[in-house]
């Protein structure tokens, strides 16, 4: 069995890459929950294939590490690292509430502040400034004076979001499942 991709596998497996990419970045998805679903659905989809098919057999047809298929099998929550970005506005939260009793922080200065959060949390990799205008683009906080203000979620907004994200990935599901359909025909 010759198991190298062809230039056509390759060429199918960047275009649903970048519609998932896509996807991914417009509604502002996890990345590390999407890995970690995924795993799960080839693992799951592996077995129903084959029910007889032990760990050993799923690892080698998943690629996933055996030690993770039982796991993975039982629907057991894998740990997986929080994402930066949502850590730095638990830590806001956290630090505008126990601190200043209010939903600001200070933006600069060297104790409980937006820059000493991100320094704590994405030391080295990402700058306060960066991270700011990521949060500011995504309607999480906005800067006020020398203060950064935690805009508080509006689940009705959440709500549209998410069904909308739901019914844009179920239109590119659907229209990947009939282009293969129709490669195998």
């Amino acid at each position: 069995m010759n198991t190298s991709p062809t230039n056509s596998d390759s060429d199918t497996l960047r275009v649903l890459a970048q519609a998932i990419a896509k996807l991914i970045l417009r509604f502002r998805f996890s990345r590390s929950r999407f890995l970690t679903l995924l795993d799960e659905e080839l693992v799951l989809q592996a077995k129903n294939n084959d029910p007889q098919a032990n760990n050993v057999t799923l690892s080698i047809r998943t690629g996933i590490n055996r030690r993770y298929i039982p796991q993975l099998l039982s629907g057991e929550a894998m740990h997986s690292k929080p994402e930066r970005l949502k850590m730095i506005l638990e830590d806001l939260k956290w630090t505008s509430q126990k601190h200043y009793q209010s939903g600001k922080v200070p933006l600069k200065g060297s104790f409980n502040t937006f820059e000493t959060i991100c320094e704590l949390r994405a030391s080295g990799t990402l700058t306060y400034k960066a991270i700011l205008e990521e949060l500011m683009k995504q309607g999480k906080v906005k800067v006020a004076g020398n203060k950064v203000e935690i805009i508080s979620n509006n689940s009705e907004q959440d709500n549209e979001h998410r069904e909308f994200a739901r019914n844009s990935v179920e239109k590119v599901f659907y229209t990947v499942e009939e282009i293969i359909q129709t490669e195998k025909n």
